[in-house]
C-alpha cells in the first residue's frame, strides 16, 4: 500500500469519525488486535468504515471513490489477483494475466 493510500485511509476516518475515536482504536488494536477492536461496539462502524475504504478506495457512504487513484490502489484487486477495470496503459491482453508483483 503506498503511503498516498494510507494517509487517504485515515484522512477518510479522520473526517468521518474523529480523532478521539481514532485514537481508541489505536489504543484497543495494540492492547488486543482487530479482533479487540471488532468486538467494541463502539469501535465496529469506524472499523468497518476503514476496512471498507481500504479494501474498495471509497467511504461507505461515497460511491465512487473521491479519486480514481484510490481506486486502483484498493486492497480488492490485490485480494482477487485482478487488474482494475478501465486501467490504462498496460499491453495488449494485460488483463488476461496476474497483476504484475510491483502492482499487486
Amino acid at each position: 500500500m503506498s503511503e498516498r493510500f494510507a494517509h487517504a485511509a485515515i484522512d477518510d476516518l479522520m473526517g468521518r469519525s474523529g480523532a478521539d475515536t481514532v485514537d481508541a482504536m489505536l489504543r484497543r488494536f495494540e492492547a488486543g488486535g482487530a479482533a479487540a477492536v471488532a468486538t467494541d461496539a463502539e469501535l465496529r462502524a469506524p472499523m468497518q468504515a476503514l476496512l471498507t475504504f481500504l479494501y474498495t478506495g471509497f467511504g461507505v457512504d461515497r460511491m465512487p471513490a473521491d479519486t480514481p487513484e484510490n481506486h486502483y490502489e484498493s486492497l480488492m484487486w490485490r485480494a482477487a489477483l485482478a487488474h482494475p477495470p478501465a486501467l490504462s496503459g498496460g499491453y495488449f491482453g494485460h488483463w488476461s494475466y496476474p497483476p504484475d508483483e510491483a502492482n499487486g
